[in-house]
């Protein structure tokens, strides 16, 4: 009778411990999906289980993309090119920042803003908004509905997709524009609002197609010759528009 070869026998036998650990994890998210649904006094049905299980992987995703973000965070500033252009490549030279060549800022302690409702983090922020978009001829209150879509005024939030901060800049397009600590509100504010002021002047003006080319990219909205039938990005215009006009109107 053939003998396994020793490599074949050790293949085996790792194969057998993957499969063991992977029963082992298996059962112990059980155990923990059943505790949640024990501190819930809820029965383990099909439903249950389902639900806590989504906001497990939920929590677990969320934890990974901190994690990533951590990882991923510059330790040194990433020199200005005044030739770069935005994400989408609108193809205009475009001056940087005064404080462009300036070192990494600490990211600010924003303990207290997370813990603000959105109205009063909006107060909070009004003085420089309303600096800003005097600067680049942006009102105020366009300005104020795009930051509540993008972040709700968080410093420190990252999408899924990478994007970074209070107007959630792509590193690539905060790059472009100067920016050199997207997590630093007030460089990426500005970034944001020049990104936007950049859209309007593309689009002749037209603030549903800058919108939508700050949400899918200027070349989407040319493509498409408007607003582009992505779902995402008609619900960010609507909501925007929605928000800007209430402001406009209570104002």
């Amino acid at each position: 009778m053939m003998m396994d070869s020793p490599k074949s026998m050790m293949q085996e036998a790792s194969g057998a411990t993957a499969a063991q650990t992977r029963v082992r994890q298996l059962q112990a998210l059980r155990a923990i999906i059943a505790a949640k649904a024990k501190e819930r006094n809820q029965p383990l049905t099909a439903e249950t289980f389902k639900a806590i299980l989504q906001e497990q992987l939920a929590e677990a995703a969320r934890r990974r993309q901190v994690a990533a973000k951590e990882a991923a965070s510059p330790s040194a500033p990433v020199p200005f090119n005044a030739n770069s252009t935005s994400k989408a490549g609108v193809g205009k030279t475009m001056a940087p920042f005064p404080f462009a060549s300036t070192s990494y800022a600490p990211k600010p302690n924003t303990s207290i803003t997370y813990a603000l409702p959105n109205a009063d983090k909006r107060a909070m922020w009004n003085p420089t908004v309303s600096s800003l978009g005097q600067k680049y001829n942006l009102d105020p209150l366009l300005i104020h509905a795009v930051i509540n879509q993008e972040s709700g005024y968080q410093p420190q939030v990252v999408s899924k997709s990478g994007a970074v901060g209070m107007m959630q800049l792509m590193p690539a397009t905060a790059k472009g524009l100067g920016v050199t600590n997207p997590y630093d509100p007030l460089q990426n504010m500005e970034g944001g609002i020049k990104y936007l002021k950049l859209q309007l002047e593309r689009f002749g003006g037209n603030v549903a197609l800058a919108l939508a080319a700050y949400n899918a990219g200027p070349n989407a909205v040319s493509k498409f010759g408007g607003i582009p039938p992505y779902q995402e990005t008609q619900q960010y215009v609507r909501n925007i528009l929605t928000n800007y006009l209430k402001a406009k109107l209570s104002k």
